[in-house]
């Protein structure tokens, strides 16, 4: 595997899995994914992965928002998210960006 050959910690989710886990469960139990506002310094260190293989097709999207839309942000991702009534199999989250806005906004991350 060329990712663990390069000292990339590799995390399976869903059908890739044995258990089957959910990408969500992975992430929150295994991986860094929510430190990502922690600034860590991409030039030197070797990140983590998820790979997956969910029983339905996937689509990702990532938004970045200024801090101002942070509560619309947070109420749309609860709106489509399945585990809040939303959309079936569909999973949402909004985090904290490690990264300035242009006029050194904080931005948050709506991940879809």
């Amino acid at each position: 595997n060329a990712l663990k050959d390069n000292g990339v910690q590799v995390f399976y989710y869903g059908h890739a899995d044995t258990d089957k886990t959910p990408l969500a469960t992975v992430r929150k139990q295994k991986t860094r994914f929510f430190e990502s506002s922690t600034g860590v310094d991409t030039a030197t260190s070797v990140g983590q992965a998820t790979v997956g293989a969910p029983p339905f097709f996937v689509e990702n999207y990532n938004i970045q928002v200024a801090t101002h839309m942070k509560k619309k942000a947070q109420a749309l991702t609860k709106y489509v998210r399945s585990r809040d009534g939303g959309l079936d199999f569909c999973e949402a989250l909004t985090l904290p960006y490690s990264a300035l806005h242009e006029d050194d906004v904080p931005i948050f991350e709506v991940a879809c």
